[in-house]
């Protein structure tokens, strides 16, 4: 009998110091977890001091100072942190634009630097984002819209993203033709005159789907304004000079003037349907794609600007965070 009492009382001691040996591995655990917890918050909240201080930072600088600082202290930014700047620049050129400061604001953009690019790993993208990449490389005719192995699309669309946005800083940012569709007559031709800026920036701008030299188009832009005030005042000219113009020039260089300086005319006082018509007017096969070709980048660069923010300080918000978070990751 006292041997089973003896039996009983050590099974019952083992049992509470297991009990015991349970609750302090338990909360132990639980100190450890707590203490991650405290650990990750503190890390958080100095990210979240960092990157507002960075943030204020940044909102101070100039646009040229914020390239300077993506270009020295980002280190490998990725396709999106160029897209993003490049996205403010193209808004604020377009929405706040003025005469005389075209040529100085391309220069800035211009020192964008390039080759620091970083070519994201595909197990980045989610589907939704290979899906969406591979319909803008179909949209924009990119060389990877034909390859399948989406690891392989994917680096060569991205090297293809950049090449795209090297060529809008070397080409697209010289005249926003958004301002000549959307504005009022008073601001593209200021004093009532025609101004020399805006037409050598219109014969840049015809010259890419031309043979003939800027200066020569450059004269045949000449009387816009005297254009403009005429095509707003008559409307039996318009139709006559501009939607339902057939008699094309037999001279190819003056062909694909017409087909530029019309169709943007057609753009800016009927809308895209207008433009488009124009391309049916009696045009060959290859003039007809060209005409096409020229109202898809009206088209894109119009509607493009209309989702920007009136006064740009949405896209250069987001291009601030896009770079303050490249650079607590650096």
């Amino acid at each position: 009998m006292k041997k089973i009492n003896y039996i009983f009382i050590i099974s019952i001691l083992l049992i509470t110091i297991i009990i015991l040996l349970g609750y302090l591995v338990f909360y132990k655990e639980l100190d450890i977890q707590e203490d991650i917890s405290k650990q990750n918050l503190e890390i958080s909240v100095i990210n979240k001091i960092e990157f507002k201080q960075c943030r204020e930072r940044l909102i101070a600088f100039s646009d040229e100072r914020i390239i300077e600082e993506l270009n020295t202290r980002v280190i490998n930014p990725p396709v999106l942190v160029f897209a993003k700047l490049i996205d403010y620049f193209r808004c604020e050129i377009n929405k706040n634009y003025q005469v005389g400061k075209l040529e100085n604001f391309s220069e800035i953009i211009k020192k964008i630097n390039f080759d620091n690019v970083k070519i994201l790993d595909a197990n980045i993208f989610s589907e939704r984002d290979i899906i969406n990449s591979r319909i803008k490389a179909e949209e924009l005719d990119y060389d990877s819209s034909l390859i399948e192995d989406p690891e392989l699309f994917l680096e060569k669309y991205q090297k293809e993203d950049i090449d795209a946005l090297k060529i809008q800083v070397e080409r697209n940012f010289r005249f926003p033709v958004y301002e000549l569709i959307k504005n009022d007559l008073e601001k593209i031709c200021p004093d009532n005159n025609e101004n020399d800026e805006i037409i050598k920036e219109l014969a840049f701008l015809f010259a890419r789907n031309s043979d003939d030299p800027e200066d020569e188009i450059a004269l045949l832009v000449g009387d816009y304004c005297t254009q403009l005030r005429e095509y707003s005042d008559n409307t039996d000219k318009l139709n006559d000079e501009i939607y339902n113009f057939s008699n094309w020039a037999d001279d190819i260089g003056l062909k694909v003037f017409e087909i530029n300086w019309k169709t943007l005319l057609a753009y800016r006082f009927g809308g895209k349907e207008k433009a488009e018509n124009i391309c049916l007017n009696d045009l060959n096969q290859e003039d007809k794609n060209t005409c096409e070709k020229i109202i898809g980048l009206y088209s894109r660069n119009f509607e493009k600007n209309e989702d920007y923010s009136d006064n740009c300080k949405s896209e250069r918000d987001y291009m601030i965070d896009k770079i303050c978070k490249e650079l607590l990751n650096s």
